[in-house]
């Protein structure tokens, strides 16, 4: 008697998650993205939770790294640049007053700063997974080839939504969506445009100080262009609607 032997098909959702659909390749920089992630926690810890002479010198500290970082690397970026050049110090310098000011200035700087973190991460998360599973087409393919419209729109709806969902503890509905929306877009054109500048360089990271993730800048790009937009937010708004800004002219 001759004996049948039947193979069970592949299961759905193992079948879905082989390689013809998902390729895990992709993912080979997640651990190192992690380990450098928990080091920067570290750095948000001291902003928020130390004293005011720590903080202000963690502050000043990530901002020197920054400089340092974009001076090797404008370098390398031909003189004819000079004026972007010049316009990106500018911006890494006002992400700076705008952070001093924001941590010092404000009652409620944790929320502020916080907030805006929350908005910058899971947007830059959002935008990590759904741009290596689902793909899609390259919008800036001259600034930043690794970016996919997936990618874009997953981390724009999931910074919205959390930003919406923290600042709204604070301000009104329709502040708490526009501001999450804002410094969104905001931190993803902060991320192209340092991204412009590695490709006039013709480098891939702005440095080698966090491992798997290249320099502070790269880490860092997005959240300056966030802080900001919040800044902003609160010099116009915050003191009016909710007294939380203490202003220098009295």
């Amino acid at each position: 008697m001759q004996l049948m032997i039947i193979k069970p098909e592949k299961d759905a959702m193992v079948d879905w998650f082989n390689k013809e659909n998902i390729n895990f390749d992709k993912f080979k920089d997640l651990i190192p993205r992690i380990l450098s992630s928990v080091l920067l926690l570290f750095l948000g810890y001291g902003i928020l939770f130390a004293n005011s002479a720590i903080s202000g010198l963690v502050i000043l500290s990530m901002f020197l790294v920054c400089f340092h970082e974009f001076y090797t690397l404008k370098n390398s970026i031909d003189t004819q640049h000079k004026n972007a050049v010049i316009l990106f110090y500018g911006y890494i310098f006002s992400a700076m007053m705008c952070l001093l000011a924001v941590r010092f200035l404000t009652a409620d700087f944790m929320m502020w700063i916080g907030g805006t973190l929350m908005v910058i991460i899971c947007s830059d998360v959002m935008a990590y997974f759904t741009g290596r599973i689902l793909g899609g087409t390259r919008p800036f393919p001259d600034i930043s080839a690794g970016k996919t419209s997936s990618g874009y729109w997953g981390g724009l709806i999931a910074g919205t939504v959390i930003g919406f969902l923290w600042f709204m503890v604070s301000v009104n509905f329709f502040d708490a969506f526009i501001l999450s929306f804002v410094v969104c877009i905001a931190g993803q054109g902060g991320d192209l445009f340092e991204s412009y500048f590695k490709r006039l360089a013709n480098v891939k990271d702005s440095g080698n100080i966090l491992p798997g993730h290249g320099g502070f800048l790269d880490r860092f790009d997005a959240f300056f262009a966030g802080i900001i937009v919040t800044f902003l937010y609160i010099l116009c708004y915050g003191d009016k609607n909710n007294g939380l800004f203490i202003s220098i002219f009295g």
